[in-house]
């Protein structure tokens, strides 16, 4: 088969600081490395990191990059992507719907082309949120196109059977959704470098307690509802250390809102780094935590990283999240927008040392159930029921 893969974001082969592409990008790439070694040929058709045209080729995967145009916050816009992609032969399409416009361009060329149309549904997209240009975007884009795509759609892959009910747009599509999880290479996320070292490396103290945060620094992630918890977390364990990885929209204020909270010494943002480094940072933590707001969260990776890397994980109450964090046994689930109930949990959980070495081995244990393999056998067998 000859399978086309319609995604804004694709991650290079070498990391660029400049080129968000978010847990679409990474399930997008993971996936296609193993549908491609199935005796497939894989098309890619994404963004540029410039404005000019790219073309890459991994084994049986090319990737088409086309150049950006503009950007609207992180989303690359490429008008190319709409219509270079009708010039290739494909036997069925796969839009990897988050950003647009790829999720168009593949319904375009569905439509045109009269091929199947698969759609991994990422997550709703929120408008209020952003600048104007952004929410008036957003908004146009869930008016005019969410509701066409799904409909045209032929199978609609959603990660999270939770997510269906908090979705505004998937449950009245429900007869033709089939839950298939986000994967995790468990095997990238491990290092053989001590926890010690990943802490000296870092300039991490060595006795701290580390909460650790890694995302895009968007409002929906809540990285605002954290660092306000951490200002009473710092108060009951004063050598606490918040690190955030990632960068994003709220850089800046989150900063400003450190330095109000006088935090300076107890939190850390590191901005973008490469997934060697990343992968210290989880070596070097005691909980990872992730207080998302929004329904923009569907199946986070970063939980199944964090959990390969045996970390008990505090999240929010989004339901979606339950696919991942059992409550109790391998995390902890707070209150949405309730820092005080954050801090709380992180306070108690960062006491509890017999629990974290509980929460920690099950963790380890659940992320076994994600391979990418198995997601990918998963994910052809719907190929060929439509071909």
């Amino acid at each position: 088969m000859n399978i086309g893969y319609f995604v804004s974001q694709y991650p290079y082969t070498t990391d660029y600081s400049d080129y968000f592409y978010g847990g679409t990008g990474t399930v997008a790439v993971n996936l296609a490395k193993e549908i491609s070694s199935r005796n497939n040929d894989v098309s890619v058709f994404t963004t540029s990191k410039t404005k000019s045209f790219e073309l890459d080729s991994i084994g049986k995967i090319t990737v088409y990059r086309y150049g950006t145009n503009f950007r609207i916050a992180d989303a690359r816009i490429s008008i190319r992507l709409l219509t270079e992609p009708l010039k290739h032969k494909l036997d069925l399409v796969h839009a990897h719907m988050g950003n647009a416009p790829a999720p168009i361009a593949a319904w375009l060329y569905s439509r045109l082309k009269n091929k199947p149309l698969v759609v991994t549904y990422h997550g709703d997209q929120q408008d209020n949120y952003g600048n104007f240009l952004r929410r008036y975007s957003v908004k146009l884009y869930n008016k005019v196109f969410a509701r066409v795509i799904l409909k045209s759609a032929n199978a609609i892959i959603s990660p999270s059977g939770p997510f269906i009910n908090e979705s505004q747009f998937l449950p009245i599509f429900r007869e033709k959704i089939v839950v298939i999880p986000n994967g995790i290479n468990k095997e990238e996320v491990l290092t053989n470098i001590t926890r010690n070292k990943c802490r000296k490396e870092l300039g991490i103290p060595a006795d701290s307690i580390l909460f650790l945060f890694v995302g895009s620094l968007s409002k929906y992630k809540g990285p605002d509802i954290l660092l306000k918890a951490a200002k009473l977390v710092v108060e009951k364990i004063p050598d606490a250390i918040f690190v955030f990885v990632g960068s994003g929209q709220m850089a800046s204020e989150l900063e400003s809102l450190a330095r109000e909270l006088n935090l300076c010494k107890n939190v850390k943002f590191t901005g973008f780094v490469d997934n060697d480094t990343k992968y210290r940072y989880f070596k070097a933590a005691d909980i990872f935590t992730l207080p998302s707001t929004l329904n923009t969260e569907v199946f986070p990776i970063v939980l199944l990283e964090a959990s390969a890397a045996k970390l008990p994980m505090v999240v929010s109450d989004l339901e979606t999240f339950n696919c991942i964090i059992k409550s109790g046994i391998n995390g902890v689930i707070t209150k949405r927008n309730d820092y005080n109930n954050l801090a709380d949990s992180l306070v108690k959980l960062a006491s509890n040392k017999k629990l974290l070495s509980e929460m920690s081995e099950n963790a380890y244990k659940n992320v076994s159930n994600f391979s990418w393999s198995r997601i990918a056998d998963e994910t052809e067998g719907v190929y060929k029921k439509l071909t």
